[in-house]
């Protein structure tokens, strides 16, 4: 790519650049939830991406990425913008990469599973929920897909108020990744099995600021209601957890 071709690439967050680097070069990409189309754009300029269909439920994100495109040059861009309900408007043959970003973890499932029958010829799977991406890697357990690698990105904030997990997945051997020995199969499943086996220092932050998170939550219960011990044990349980997990760091 030339210097002048660099310049007019779409400027995107580190999260879509991460989720970008897991697009094998000449692909074609299907990006479902499109949002702002800033990944899809990113993809073709950077020319990761062969082909990308971009797809959308509500007309208003379909006219801001049709706007997007029609400011780039369109017929160069070789994005298509779908309608439809997740990958409904997307034929089997079209889904190589499956791209499911900026979702809750209970809709990227309730999509995946609606396609299920129609992902036989779909070759990897890029997952980036919003929360609770253990539920995401309960499902590729379930459904035959093996995690081959996870990235964990911050938000553009000062005090990383914002932390993106991004999971990879192809057609193979579910379990796989969860060999790891001093953790239980459930606890591997909750920190995410690659991220644990590199210790990112991303992960370990995130189980420390949920640490204390429930310490804040246990305060303000026990002031509030101090006779009420079913909560206050359930908060406690959690904390001595997520304890164990960082002192196995």
């Amino acid at each position: 790519m030339s210097t002048e071709q660099r310049k007019q690439v779409i400027a995107v967050s580190d999260r879509l650049i991460s989720i970008a680097h897991f697009c094998p070069r000449g692909s074609k990409v299907v990006d479902v939830g499109s949002g702002h189309g800033k990944l899809a754009l990113y993809l073709r300029q950077t020319k990761i991406a062969d082909y990308v269909i971009a797809v959308e439920l509500n007309q208003d994100p379909l006219n801001r990425i049709e706007r997007l495109i029609n400011s780039k040059n369109p017929q160069q861009i070789n994005i298509d913008v779908r309608s439809g309900d997740g990958l409904q408007p997307v034929e089997a043959d079209e889904m190589e990469i499956v791209c499911l970003a900026g979702l809750s973890s209970s809709t990227i499932v309730k999509i995946l599973e609606a396609a299920k029958k129609k992902l036989n010829q779909t070759k990897r799977l890029i997952l980036q929920p919003i929360a609770k991406p253990e539920q995401l890697r309960y499902w590729l357990i379930t459904n035959g897909w093996e995690l081959i690698d996870e990235q964990i990105v911050a938000g553009q904030s000062r005090r990383l108020s914002k932390i993106h997990t991004i999971l990879v997945a192809e057609p193979g051997k579910s379990l796989c990744a969860y060999q790891e020995a001093n953790l239980e199969h459930d606890d591997l499943v909750y920190v995410g099995p690659i991220l644990w086996q590199r210790r990112e220092p991303l992960l370990h932050y995130k189980l420390r600021r949920e640490q204390k998170h429930w310490k804040e939550a246990l305060k303000t219960i026990l002031e509030a209601d101090p006779e009420h011990p079913t909560r206050r044990n359930q908060i406690i349980s959690r904390i001595e957890w997520l304890e164990f997990l960082i002192n196995k760091w």
